[in-house]
């Protein structure tokens, strides 16, 4: 690889002591290696744990494997594909991921040797081949998505397989038409996984119709019949799928008007967004990413419709016109939203929608170090492109489809570093060439003979990549998987299979990195997996790192609190009081009187205590219980309350410390209610009456809290009617 010409003749050196082949192989065993000490790390990392769409793939493949009922819509809402490969996977294999990610391996490393042989008979140059090969044998986000349960490793299979019979139907050979079936069939597989590669066969026919091999008219109609007999060969077998679970012919999927709307909504960024409308599921839920998004945006487009009885097919539709109509009244603000559009598709970073890139290459040290990604590919296609010979049209138009349809996919719609994934291979291929012409130029034997004004265009063009490529990004980084994963680890499959030690000891190295120490949300996901831990294993050890972490949670500082904002800090509250309650309830925590003294000043009984000994009349019991609740969890809503009405039978002021308690999160209504009975006893009638109101509308499906809150709105001015301080479940 490292003498791809001879230094004395600028001409490639003779292969016949070891074929092209025979590298191109050695290329593909490299690649395959790769692949597999990558799914070993992160097999080590995080086990057979699987997150969003791959999580919902996984599950419902495995029931169908296993005769289990998984709840779908009888209209496919994701695309299918991927599904039903992994059921015959499995079938074959067994139900761990392991045998999928290897297979995964073997095909990314046979996408490999077609990449090799593509551009060798493009450029009618080993070495380019060979370079192109090494590549793609390198090219950290394939191994990254090879490692993964998810649709962009077969997409870049199909891909490459795709781009290897286009090759051969444009050399004009007498088997051009039995690679056009081929290619069809390569097609209607590959839009089965993502139904948008359905652009690739129109961008085919005109890349065909632009090139206008030598053909006879009777063998270009030849090549046109068995190309859309391949299209309707790949086609078959998942209609016919959906036709009988369905009972009704339908597309590929019905979420193109959903994605459509949610790559070009006013405000969108230009990748993939959760609909602001999208239930948020709370740590530890088992929630599928893609039945949760199907049932939002069809309740929301029934809703905004007026119609109940939207069908999803409509859903889509009505989506689709929704985008649309954004697109039309804004059409300033969309044109900026397609600059960032661009910016995000031409970027190194890799645009995340369901595994991030940056957490494997911190699991996996093969990922970290590989410095072949997607900025150094592009800027070497690019100048691949640049230095085509007159005589390369053959190569832009193999290569002009594959690369197109994916990213104008990604324009369409959202960018993705998954939507973007298919144009890899034909990009390696240019890549090959310009490596090969660099190659030849730093020793002195460049071939081509450029003029002036392609030089400064190829000069523009590269130093427009190069930048557009390496432009800082206000990356959020890695946190977001890590608790995914980890919350996956720490719960229990869908068919109720608990985790074991091995899983929550993976979760907590995920979640306890340094990176990530500080962050408050990966600190509400540890809650999850030590509570889980101690309550499953009957481990006290762990219940004190949960009361460790939790200390921290309620002592936040006002910086971190108003970084968070109100939504993120309410789901971290709840999610906190949940778990303390569930540790509380189980039998051998209450039987740690220590573990369990601590939980009870953290809220586990939602302070209920203080509420006993202000009933009680025992004012120095309720100051040192709060004063121990206020250390533990200060700014808690309850504690605030209590501490008000302790202020107010104490002869003080209490309304500092119950309007604290309405403003603060939780937004509960306890606090109101007691503020609301203050106001009532003042007379001050219009304030408790609006206190009642608030804390209503905060709980009300609290019965004892509602007829509490109506006998305040209905009290008359000229009653007094004060009641007692109870707990805030039954005021």
């Amino acid at each position: 690889m490292s003498q791809v010409f001879d230094e004395k003749t600028g001409a490639e050196p003779s292969l016949s002591s070891w074929s092209f082949r025979g590298r191109l192989l050695v290329l593909s065993l490299l690649a395959l290696i790769l692949r597999l000490v990558h799914v070993f790390f992160m097999e080590a990392a995080l086990g057979d744990a699987q997150i969003h769409d791959a999580l919902y793939y996984r599950d419902t493949a495995l029931a169908w494997l296993w005769g289990e009922s998984q709840t779908v819509s009888p209209m496919p809402f994701a695309n299918q594909g991927y599904i039903a490969v992994l059921k015959i996977l499995y079938w074959f294999l067994g139900s761990h991921g392991v045998g999928v990610l290897v297979t995964q391996a073997f095909l990314g490393a046979s996408a490999v040797f077609m990449v090799g042989v593509s551009a060798k008979r493009l450029f009618r140059s080993e070495a380019a081949g060979l370079l192109a090969a090494g590549v793609l044998a390198l090219y950290a986000p394939a191994i990254h998505f090879d490692a993964l349960l998810l649709i962009p490793s077969l997409s870049l299979f199909f891909s490459a397989a795709g781009l290897y019979l286009f090759v051969r139907i444009l050399e004009a050979g007498a088997r051009a038409p039995l690679y056009a079936l081929g290619l069809g069939i390569c097609i209607a597989l590959s839009a089965a996984l993502r139904p948008s590669q359905w652009l690739l066969a129109s961008f085919c026919i005109l890349a065909f119709g632009w090139f206008r091999p030598a053909f006879s008219l009777e063998k270009t109609v030849g090549i046109a019949l068995t190309f859309a007999l391949g299209l309707v060969m790949g086609l078959t077998p998942l209609a016919v799928e959906q036709r009988i679970r369905v009972g009704e012919w339908v597309p590929v999927s019905a979420n193109a008007g959903m994605n459509l709307w949610t790559g070009n909504r006013v405000g969108a960024s230009g990748t993939y967004q959760v609909a602001p409308f999208l239930p948020y599921p709370e740590a530890g839920t088992s929630v599928y990413t893609i039945p949760s998004e199907r049932d939002a945006f069809w309740l929301e487009a029934r809703e905004r419709s007026g119609d109940p009885n939207l069908s999803l097919r409509g859903a889509s539709t009505f989506w689709l016109y929704e985008a649309g109509g954004e697109v039309v009244g804004s059409p300033l603000e969309w044109t900026g939203l397609m600059g960032r559009k661009f910016a995000a598709l031409m970027s190194d970073v890799e645009p995340r929608t369901n595994a991030d890139f940056a957490l494997t290459s911190h699991l996996s040290p093969l990922l970290a170090y590989d410095p072949v990604r997607f900025g150094l590919l592009l800027l070497f296609a690019t100048l691949g492109l640049v230095l085509l010979r007159p005589t390369d049209r053959r190569a832009a138009a193999a290569a002009a489809p594959f690369v197109l349809s994916p990213f104008l996919t990604c324009l369409l719609f959202f960018v993705s570093s998954e939507y973007r994934h298919p144009a890899v291979p034909a990009l390696a291929v240019l890549a090959g060439w310009g490596l090969l012409q660099t190659f030849q130029t730093l020793r002195g034997r460049a071939s081509l003979s450029l003029g002036p004004g392609r030089k400064i265009l190829g000069v523009a063009a590269l130093l427009t990549v190069t930048g557009l490529a390496y432009l800082p990004t206000d990356y959020g980084g890695w946190a977001k998987d890590a608790r995914a994963y980890a919350d996956v680890l720490s719960s229990p499959d869908f068919r109720n299979t608990s985790p074991e030690r091995v899983d929550y000891e993976r979760a907590r190295r995920l979640l306890e990195d340094p990176a990530l120490a500080d962050d408050p949300l990966v600190m509400n996901s540890l809650l999850l997996t030590e509570s889980n831990f101690a309550i499953q294993f009957e481990d006290p050890v762990a219940a004190g790192h949960f009361i460790e972490i939790d200390k921290s949670l309620w002592n936040l500082d006002e910086e971190t609190v108003a970084k968070l904002g109100p939504y993120r800090l309410d789901r971290i509250r709840r999610s906190q009081m949940i778990r303390s309650a569930l540790l509380c309830a189980t039998p051998h925590v209450r039987s740690w009187s220590r573990i369990l003294d601590e939980l009870q000043y953290l809220g586990c009984t939602t302070w209920n205590p203080a509420g006993r000994y202000l009933e009680q009349g025992d004012w120095q019991a309720a100051e040192a219980y709060l004063a121990r609740a206020e250390e533990s969890a200060p700014g808690a809503p309850e504690v605030l309350a209590y501490r008000g009405w302790l202020e107010k039978m104490k002869g003080e002021d209490p309304v500092p410390y119950l309007q604290a308690g309405v403003e603060a999160v939780p937004r509960i209504a306890f606090p109101a209610i007691l503020l609301a009975r203050h106001y009532m006893e003042e007379e001050q009638w219009l304030k408790a009456r609006q206190n009642a109101t608030i804390a209503m509308r905060r709980e009300p499906q609290n019965r004892a809290l509602v007829l509490a809150a109506q006998r305040i709105l209905n009290t008359n001015p000229w009653t007094r009617s004060t009641g007692s301080v109870v707990g805030p479940d039954s005021p």
